[in-house]
């Protein structure tokens, strides 16, 4: 259960970090226009 829990949590944690950074991506070539 707790190495379940660990790879969820590092799933979760690698999504965030993609999402943040494509965020800030769109926002970098939005500020740029």
């Amino acid at each position: 259960m707790k190495r379940n829990h660990v790879k969820l949590v590092a799933a979760v944690t690698a999504f965030i970090l993609m999402a943040s950074s494509i965020a800030a991506a769109v926002v970098s070539i939005f500020a740029g226009r």
